[in-house]
């Protein structure tokens, strides 16, 4: 997207003090809003926030595996509680991210990848009795 911008609508590029969310060419607009909501006509896009697009930023850092402190830091907030209000986690990636935790786990290396309906419990090596059950 920013690409597109590089250049005024003469094919000219803008100059490197351009605003990036300014006019046709390159100057400052009075509101950010405005340019949002003017660019998204444009687009045909209806519904979109530009606040939208901090979900959608942190949401990809996480998958891009940032640590969630580093998102934190990048949009600015004070706590990772809001933070976590931010990311939009997917079943699929949790899933993934459970099978990786398995497999970097020495003990459970072994039975990681064994299919699901295998009745061994998970890191036992035995089956616990009812007596005592062995939890992991």
């Amino acid at each position: 997207m920013l690409e597109l911008v590089k250049t005024d609508a003469d094919g000219k590029p803008h100059a490197p003090t351009a605003f990036v969310f300014g006019n046709a060419v390159g100057e400052r607009i009075g509101s950010v809003k405005t340019a949002w909501r003017a660019a998204c006509a444009r687009a045909g896009i209806t519904d979109l926030r530009f606040h939208d697009l901090r979900h959608e930023a942190a949401s990809r850092f996480v998958e891009g595996a940032w640590p969630l402190h580093h998102v934190q830091e990048m949009l600015g907030h004070s706590n990772l509680k809001q933070t976590s209000t931010y990311v939009n986690a997917k079943q699929v990636d949790l899933v993934e991210s459970m099978r990786k935790y398995d497999q970097s786990r020495p003990a459970c290396k072994r039975l990681a990848n064994l299919p699901a309906s295998d009745p061994r419990p998970v890191c036992n090596d035995s089956t616990p009795s009812d007596a005592n059950p062995q939890l992991h």
